[in-house]
């Protein structure tokens, strides 16, 4: 039967030399791309620091005008700035923003269901669109398990509603990664070849690291070691979940906050723990295996 990732898979027309449905079928190219991001992220994270993120080179999530080296640089260049103002201008946003560990973490996780999936057959745009599916629904589990802890432990329930903009976007990724799930448990009943045969793989291994990534985050929550406080007018920091960047919004008819970044390196090595954790048990469940009739 044929399904519409097969017709994908035939839109390899070429003009002028380029091919402009590759986009859903190239999965080499995808893995290729992500591979790259891993590496620059990896020489990043290295560089900069251990809590430091994209936000520090490109405007991202924080404000468009806000100080990077995107925007230092030129000045440096063209001798506007001396060195010593660029390297401060690139570590104002240091830990505010997405970090380069999250860019590592997550294009692992995707490299690795690829090729999983390739392995049994399932190629080009199915391939493409399952990575992608499961790669989203991880980042929703973890961000929106984030937003909720975030919400409740300190006093900030504007992030977990659905105006909140990233509230809005993982929840889209949520539902993308549903689907992702339920196009692969239905496939055996739609005939799709490339899936027929596949099962997730929930076995003890599996359950254990969901069971390991409970209790970090529970660890998380219930922080064992002193938290370093900060105070916004009349809001100051819990000790319960705490965080390197903490986004205030002090007006409950916003759906938007400012960001504060308190460095701790054992609170993100604890954020790192469990995204590491959680994503290892997702990797595992969406490890197929086969099932032969």
């Amino acid at each position: 039967m044929r399904t519409v990732f097969d017709r994908l898979d035939n839109l390899t027309q070429s003009y002028r030399g380029v091919k402009p449905f590759s986009f859903f079928w190239n999965i080499h190219g995808w893995r290729q791309y992500v591979g790259l991001a891993i590496t620059i992220s990896a020489f990043m994270w290295f560089i900069l620091g251990f809590d430091s993120t994209v936000e520090q080179i490109i405007p991202m999530s924080l404000q468009k005008s806000a100080p990077c080296l995107a925007f230092a640089l030129p000045n440096f260049l063209f001798g506007k700035i001396s060195l010593p103002q660029l390297i401060e201008q690139t570590y104002i946003n240091y830990g505010l923003g997405t970090h380069w560990s999250a860019v590592i973490i997550y294009g692992l996780f995707f490299i690795g269901i690829s090729k999983h999936l390739e392995l049994h057959r399932v190629k080009k745009s199915l391939n493409f669109t399952l990575t992608s599916s499961f790669t989203l629904l991880t980042i929703s589990v973890f961000e929106l398990g984030w937003m909720y802890s975030y919400a409740v432990f300190q006093n900030q329930p504007w992030v977990f509603n659905i105006r909140h903009s990233p509230f809005l976007m993982n929840i889209i990724f949520l539902f993308f990664g549903v689907w992702g799930v339920l196009y692969t448990y239905l496939a055996r009943y739609v005939k799709d070849a490339q899936l027929h045969d596949l099962r997730f793989n929930l076995t003890k291994l599996t359950i254990l690291l969901f069971i390991l990534s409970t209790l970090w985050w529970l660890l998380w929550i219930y922080y064992p070691f002193s938290v370093n406080h900060i105070t916004v007018g009349s809001w100051t920091n819990s000790n319960f979940f705490p965080q390197t960047q903490y986004t205030i919004n002090s007006n409950p008819n916003l759906y938007a906050g400012y960001p504060y970044h308190v460095e701790d390196n054992s609170v993100h090595f604890f954020n790192i723990g469990v995204k590491i954790l959680l994503t290892c048990s997702m990797y595992r469940i969406c490890k197929f295996r086969c099932v032969k009739r």
